[in-house]
This record gives C-alpha cells, structure tokens and sequence, in this order.
C-alpha cells in the first residue's frame, strides 16, 4: 500500500514540476512576446528576437525531455524496486527534483543576464527616487512571521526532546538543528535583498516591483514553516522506525514547496496587470 501511494504521489512530483509548472511558464513566456512584440516595446528585449524564440522552445522541450525520463524512471521503480535492484526511493526522489529544478534556474540566471543588458542599454538620464514601504511586514502580515518563529523553536525544542535534551554535536537535533537556522539565514537574507538590495530591472515600476518582493516574502516565510514541520516529520520517522514513509514525505515536502514557490508567484503576479508602458519605443522628438 506505502509502494503505491509513493508511485502516485511520485508521479504526481513529475506532472507538477515537469509538465504542469513548466506549461504555465512556458505560456506566460509566449504571451509577453505576442502582445507586446519587439517592435513596439524594443526596452524589452535586449537581444535579437529569435534568441528569445530559441530559449523558449529550447526550455518546454528540456521539460519534456526531463517528464518523459521522470515516467521512465517511474516504470523500472514498478518494475525492479521489488527486487532491491533500483535506486533507494527517497534518494530517487530528492535526485530527480534536482534535475527537474535545473530548467528553473537556467530562466533565473538568464534573467539576471538579461537585465544586465537593460541597464547597459538604457541610456535614459532621467531617474526617479519613489518613497515606498521598505519593511517586511508591509508585504506579509506580521501573523506569519510569528508563525514561521515559532514553528522553527518547536521543531528544534522537539528533536532535542527525542534525544532526551542531551547535546552532542554527532546528534540528529544538533545536526537538524544547524541546518534550520542555515536555511532561514539565507531565506532572511533573500528577503533583506530583495526589499533594500538594487532594482535588477531598470524598467521595473516601483508598483511592479512591490508585487515581486511580497511573492518572495510570502513564499520564503511559508517554505520556512514547511520545512520545520518536515524537520519534525523526519526526526519522528527516523525516531520510531518509520523508515517506508521517507519517500512518502520527501516527494510531499517538495511538491508543497513548488505550490508555495512557483504556484504563488504565477498565481499572484498576472502577466497582463504587468505595466509594460516603459518598455515601449521612446517617441521622436
């Protein structure tokens, strides 16, 4: 019964990240260019068209690719893993979600190239300082970072309660524990970056940009919860012998990442509500 669930929920993994996500991304790619073509909005594209063209095919087929891997991988788990002759499902799971990712990071670092460009090529002398909320809690109720607080202490609190309070560097609490406060050091200092580092996008409106920072604070605080309540998940699996759920629970966790990351910027960021005016061909005087 366990196998199975994994089996579904593993395939669910692999139509989410590979096949769902990537579909939308895709599309919301396809659309900029449609409806705001190259030669009216020349600020927005930095590079000739058909690089553009080229990246967008080239990025559904790497997704494709990676779904069809992803089914095939899925079938030898069905067949051979009964056997003990496949791969361990947790190290499956969490090796396949690194692949899936990669296509995500490739559009983040061509963004960050593609923005250099803006910047290189606009030439505009005219600049504008805009007063703006710069705290965090304009941008997320002060609700969820009590939460996100809390939930970290008890998730720390509860591996060391298994342990019976006794501290060791070389235990499961200790080790658990420096990881945790590692990943909300550097979500914090994502956060931090995003609401008082340079604006990437020359072209940005300080409204467009305020919608990006609350999807990043938003996503951020929520997968710091869920990972605290996965540290606890785990710590109790590996606590009482639970070991056939840690599939189980790696391929859930991902997945409830995904849907807080890339569900909530697509979600909440529309294409179309998107102010696209200063990208536009500059009038001649």
């Amino acid at each position: 019964m366990i196998e199975i669930m994994f089996y579904i929920l593993f395939l669910s993994q692999i139509l989410l990240f590979s096949v769902y996500f990537p579909n939308k991304i895709y599309q919301r790619m396809r659309y900029v260019i449609a409806h705001y073509p190259c030669d009216q909005y020349p600020k927005l594209y930095p590079q000739p068209i058909e690089n553009y063209h080229r990246f967008h095919g080239n990025y559904r087929l790497a997704n494709w690719l990676i779904a069809a891997a992803g089914l095939v991988t899925l079938t030898l788990s069905v067949v051979f893993n009964n056997k003990g002759e496949f791969i361990e499902p947790q190290v499956l799971v969490w090796l396949f979600f690194m692949l899936q990712f990669m296509p995500i990071m490739i559009i983040e670092i061509s963004e960050f190239s593609q923005f250099k460009m803006m910047r290189t090529a606009d030439r505009s002398s005219v600049r504008s300082a805009i007063l703006s909320p710069r705290s965090l809690a304009s941008f997320i109720a002060p609700k969820w970072l009590y939460i996100a607080f809390l939930t970290l202490l008890i998730a720390i609190v509860y591996g060391f309660y298994l342990e019976d309070f006794t501290i060791s560097v070389e235990g499961s609490a200790a080790y658990a524990a420096v990881i945790l406060f590692s990943v909300n050091a550097f979500f914090a200092g994502l956060i931090y970056w995003n609401l008082y580092g340079k604006k990437l996008n020359p072209h940005q409106t300080e409204e467009d940009r305020q919608k990006a920072i609350r999807v990043v604070a938003k996503s951020l605080v929520f997968i710091s919860i869920c990972a605290s309540i996965f540290l606890m998940v785990t710590l109790s699996i590996k606590e009482y012998q639970l070991h056939s759920l840690e599939p189980l629970a790696m391929t859930v966790y991902l997945q409830v990442i995904a849907l807080f990351s890339l569900g909530n910027s697509i979600g909440s960021i529309k294409v179309d509500e998107l102010n696209f005016d200063l990208y536009k061909k500059e009038p001649l005087l």
